[in-house]
């Protein structure tokens, strides 16, 4: 508890931040030597494990090989009554001899395995079985029990069943040779096929002296090593230890089910740590274990390792304690600075901080206070353009109206005295401008719903069709469930103005606008398209470029009213960059235009 106290009495707030900092750094440093170099312990002995496996696997993988070529050289050996006519002729038709015939048939026979056996000092016997199970052979160390039957064990009927594949018998006790010290062996055999029709014709059965594996494994045996072989059934067929082999292997550290791939584990077997490796062979059938006691040869490097740990750890801690001094004297210097210039904000005075440029923890506070002005001043830009956009619009729809309730109320008065008089058209251009001020002058939210807006210009065609003879029509393609939908005031009567004056009043002939609109996912789009004039190329690239925000114009030297940029600015301000005007024209052809607003319902 005392030391705990004394350590936290380090970080008291009332010490200074050099104070915290160095101690800060005292703390951090000592786990982070000490951590990285218990890991490079680790980390260098299990690379070092990791080296010796992979020097036993590919050991392992030589001794496959030689094992798996002298399997191999021994099947040729098995296969020759298949490449010979005369032993074959001779099995077929013994059966059927007697007398001086048979005797100089199995002489035949007798010769053949004579010849073979000369072939290799490793081989101690050879036997050839007739189908009727009369064997002839040779052995090379002592003769056969007469007593001893081959044909009643399990490899001799397993020979007949594979029809003429490779069967392996693994290391046993050969007590059928007469002799009073039998030695341990293991044997190749396979059936003998006719060469005509595939069947059974004998057996071909070679026993092999164990000391031929013993060259080929004594790379892998050292005082440090042990070597096991097992087959299939994990019985030992390979082991310094001869009295075990031919029996089941048994051991505290082998796993119940053995893998055929290549693995490895450390095992602590006898106290001693212990590198075991397990190798399979998928042509043999057997696997390769070996055992290595690592303690002798991971001391050495242990001692060296710990030692260079020891050296680079004291070394490192002194050099950066002394960086740590300077460390902490340059952070303090920076984030006064800062407190500083952040101090004058309070003011009102939204400049950027110069004069820190660290790249550290300090340099990013001062930029994020930087990006923070930056976006304090475009917000306050954006909400004052919001403002004047808003203003304009409200200014230009007022514009020219000295008196709009005075004007209203004049107006409903000569529309009513045209009505009486009989002066139809008077009375529907009074009443429709009449319309045009009561929107104009209506109070309220900033969004109506577009069935207004849709109604306003209804009334404003009234009146240009009335103006121009009624050689412009408009025409509306409207669903009622997107009447509903709500927008900003004032949306749509520029864009048709527009229309009107620069597209359909030059066109020589009858002219038409359509106004539609339809829902699309989460907005709404609406299209106004007039069959005038249209647009040159580069002035609808002119005002492309405008309306995306890329090049300032003026609306006024666009159109009349509030013009098409002001409208999309104004949309683009409240509602997002991603809604606003789009424009399409081609001379000769006409213009459309594409508004695009959110699903806004009230």
């Amino acid at each position: 508890m005392r030391l705990i106290r004394t350590v936290l009495s380090f970080f008291d707030y009332r010490n200074q931040i050099r104070t915290k900092l160095i101690y800060s750094y005292i703390l951090i440093l000592i786990p982070a030597l000490l951590i990285p170099a218990f890991l490079y312990y680790n980390k260098s002995v299990e690379t070092v494990q990791t080296v010796l496996s992979q020097d036993k696997f590919e050991m392992t993988g030589i001794v496959n090989s030689n094992i798996e070529n002298y399997m191999n050289e021994i099947e040729k050996i098995t296969k020759a009554p298949d490449y010979s006519t005369e032993i074959q002729q001779t099995l077929k038709s013994l059966k059927y001899k007697i007398g001086i015939q048979r005797k100089e048939a199995e002489e035949k026979l007798f010769n053949t395995v004579d010849v073979l056996i000369g072939l290799r000092s490793d081989i101690i016997g050879i036997y050839i079985f007739d189908d009727t199970n009369n064997k002839y052979y040779k052995t090379s160390r002592s003769d056969i029990t007469p007593f001893y039957s081959f044909v009643d064990q399990p490899s001799f009927r397993k020979m007949k069943e594979l029809k003429g594949e490779r069967v392996i018998i693994p290391t046993h006790k050969a007590d059928y040779y007469v002799t009073q010290t039998p030695r341990y062996i293991f044997s190749i055999g396979r059936s003998i096929l006719s060469k005509e029709n595939k069947e059974e014709i004998g057996v071909m059965y070679v026993d092999l002296d164990l000391e031929a594996i013993q060259k080929i494994v004594s790379p892998l045996q050292n005082n440090n090593n042990q070597f096991y072989i097992l087959d299939g059934d994990k019985n030992l067929v390979y082991s310094n230890d001869q009295e075990r082999l031919g029996e089941p292997f048994q051991s505290s550290w082998l796993p119940a089910e053995l893998t055929k791939d290549k693995t490895n584990q450390v095992l602590q077997i006898n106290g001693h740590r212990k590198l075991v490796t397990y190798f399979y062979s998928q042509s043999v059938g057997w696997w390769y274990i070996t055992e290595t006691d690592l303690d002798p040869l991971l001391k050495p490097s242990s001692i060296a390792i710990k030692n260079t740990i020891i050296f680079i750890s004291l070394s490192s801690l002194g050099i950066l304690l002394l960086i740590s001094f300077a460390l902490s004297s340059s952070i303090t210097s920076p984030i006064k600075q800062l407190f500083k210039a952040m101090k004058n904000m309070g003011n009102e005075n939204f400049k950027m901080v110069e004069g820190i440029k660290t790249k550290d923890e300090v340099g990013s506070l001062v930029h994020a206070y930087n990006d923070m002005i930056v976006k304090i001043s475009e917000l306050i830009n954006t909400v004052y353009k919001v403002s004047i956009k808003e203003k304009e619009a409200q200014l230009t729809a007022l514009q020219s109206q000295i008196n709009p309730h005075f004007l209203y109320n004049t107006l409903n008065s000569i529309s009513c005295m045209a009505e009486i008089k009989g002066v139809q058209e008077i009375s529907v251009i009074c009443k429709a401008v009449s319309d045009l001020f009561r929107y104009s002058v209506k109070s309220g939210s900033e969004l109506v719903p577009l069935s207004e807006e849709i109604e306003n210009i209804k009334n404003y065609m009234t009146i240009q069709s009335i103006r121009y003879e009624n050689r412009i029509e408009a025409i509306f393609q409207l669903e009622d469930d997107v009447l509903q939908y709500q927008l900003m005031k004032f949306t749509l009567q520029p864009i048709v103005e527009n229309a009107i004056f620069h597209g359909l009043e030059p066109k020589i002939g009858k002219g038409m606008l359509v106004v539609s609109a339809q829902k699309e996912g989460d907005h709404l789009l609406i299209k106004i398209f007039d069959n005038g004039v249209g647009i040159p190329e580069e002035k609808v690239h002119a005002l492309s470029l405008a309306l995306n925000g890329e090049v300032e114009i003026l609306g006024n030297e666009m159109n009349t009213g509030i013009g098409i940029t002001n409208v999309n600015d104004r949309m683009r301000l409240r509602y997002g960059p991603e809604y606003g005007v789009k424009l399409q024209s081609k001379v000769g052809s006409g213009t459309s235009v594409h508004i695009k607003v959110p699903i806004i319902t009230l």
